[in-house]
C-alpha cells in the first residue's frame, strides 16, 4: 500500500475512527460548518467550513471506519484520475485526529 510505512507512524490501518460527538455539522450561509459543543469548544475556539469532500468524509466517519475503509467508500464516491485521493485522506484523517475532530475506537 501506497501509505504503509507513514501509516505505521501516525494512523493505523487496523484501527477503527469516528466522528468525535462533541462536533456537529450545521448549514449556516450555505456553507457546511464543523462546530464545536460541549468540552471541546473549550479547546477549539471558532468553527470550520467543510468542503464537499471533507462533509462526505465527515458524514462517513459517523460510523467507525478503518483507513482502508474510509478509502474505499471515496473511490466509490469520486474519480481518482491522479491517484491522490489516498493521500488526502491520510493528511484529512491525520489532522482530524490531531485536533481531536476523529477520534480512535476502542
Amino acid at each position: 500500500m501506497l501509505m504503509e510505512n507513514v501509516m505505521e507512524r501516525a494512523l493505523s490501518e487496523e484501527k477503527h475512527y469516528c466522528a468525535n460527538e462533541d462536533y456537529i455539522v450545521r448549514e449556516i450561509a450555505g456553507e457546511t460548518i464543523l462546530v464545536p459543543t460541549g468540552a471541546s469548544a473549550e479547546h477549539f475556539n471558532g468553527m470550520l467550513t467543510l468542503n464537499e469532500t471533507s462533509r462526505f468524509l465527515w458524514e462517513l466517519f459517523r460510523m467507525p471506519h478503518t483507513f482502508e475503509e474510509t478509502v474505499a467508500a471515496a473511490q466509490e464516491r469520486y474519480e481518482d484520475d491522479n491517484q491522490s485521493l489516498e493521500s488526502d485522506i491520510y493528511d484529512f484523517m491525520k489532522e482530524s485526529v490531531m485536533l481531536g475532530f476523529l477520534k480512535e475506537e476502542e
